[in-house]
């Protein structure tokens, strides 16, 4: 009788069609798409993280340029720190012509607030004014008169004095803050926000004109924000620059003059910046467009000052040279004076 072998090799599964189905293999599985997406957001994790550190390394130094630049734009503009010791209030340190305030409409400030200054709209329906914490108890402080460490918070309002209604332009620290502000933070002198103060209406009252100062008593007393001069519309809505230079206003407010930057000259060189003063621009500040431009190669130019009548403004005109790639200017002349009537 013969032995029967037994084939250890498995027959194909048949279907009821008679066809045959592969044979699964242990392991194959299909792709994990959870874990995918967690690994790639831990790495957009880590990516955030290591540039908000390096964020955090560089934000001494990048605070201290800006405001070294920004001080020695201010310089001619904001009078001498005087001691803290003869100041009479928080406010000393500003031009006498910032701390205006229309004293036939009665304001009342927030509690633990003062009132800086206000300013009535040309129409007189409206005033502007702003207020700042009121720190002016800690004068005395040690602390205070080393480092002005207060809880400063600042605000700009717009009264409606028809409908009686108050509404906040800007304020300091802002009321909102957007992802960026994590990576971009803002300049500080001397731990001491700089803010922007209202220095009046244009003149068709669509826009309140604003200058960038340290409102308060410690810091050096001088510095800016992001611009030097800006406006923000009477009806509220985001800072508008106007000029991050020294600049000039006529027509009551709805036209200014500053420098601005030009490619037909080289910069001037620095240790914060580099930028130069190579184009006169006349702006208007409601329409936001530029009236008249003057730019020539190789000049830098220096603001007079608007007459009297308002007609005529005189500007100066100085030379430049290219040396390795940098401005050279003699500083020791205003220039060429020159005159044009005003458009």
């Amino acid at each position: 009788m013969k032995n029967q072998t037994t084939d250890k090799t498995a027959d194909p599964v048949l279907t009821n069609k008679g066809q045959s189905q592969p044979t699964s293999i242990p392991g194959e599985n299909k792709p994990n798409y959870w874990k995918i997406s967690t690994l790639i957001f831990a790495t957009l994790f880590l990516i955030i993280t290591g540039l908000y550190l390096v964020n955090l390394q560089q934000e001494k130094q990048v605070a201290s340029q800006a405001v070294n630049q920004q001080i020695s734009i201010q310089k001619n503009l904001l009078p001498t720190e005087t001691p803290i010791e003869n100041k009479a209030n928080i406010f000393a340190n500003l031009p006498s012509d910032l701390l205006v305030k229309e004293n036939s409409i009665s304001l009342t400030p927030n509690s633990g607030y003062l009132i800086v200054n206000s300013i009535l709209s040309n129409d007189k329906t409206k005033i502007a004014y702003s207020e700042i914490s009121d720190c002016i108890g800690q004068e005395n402080d040690p602390n205070y008169r080393t480092s002005g460490q207060c809880d400063w918070k600042y605000r700009i309002y717009v009264k409606d004095l028809t409908s009686n209604t108050t509404k906040t332009l800007y304020g300091y620290p802002e009321d909102k803050l957007s992802w960026t502000d994590f990576f971009v933070k803002k300049v500080q002198a001397g731990g001491c926000p700089l803010v922007y103060l209202p220095i009046g209406w244009s003149k068709n009252d669509a826009k309140v004109i604003l200058e960038s100062v340290n409102p308060t008593s410690c810091g050096a007393g001088g510095g800016t924000t992001k611009y030097l001069f800006a406006s923000v519309n009477s009806n509220g809505g985001s800072i508008e620059g106007i000029s991050n230079s020294q600049a000039k206003f006529y027509d009551s407010l709805l036209k200014v003059i500053f420098t601005g930057e030009s490619q037909k000259s080289p910069a001037i060189c620095g240790p914060t910046s580099q930028r130069n003063n190579s184009k006169l621009v006349f702006f208007n500040t409601e329409t936001r467009n530029n009236i008249k431009v003057i730019e020539e190669a190789n000049t830098d130019y220096g603001l007079g000052e608007v007459s009297s009548d308002g007609k005529q403004f005189t500007y100066f005109v100085r030379p430049v040279t290219e040396k390795d790639g940098c401005a050279e200017i003699d500083y020791s002349t205003q220039g060429e004076k020159k005159v044009i009537d005003l458009p």
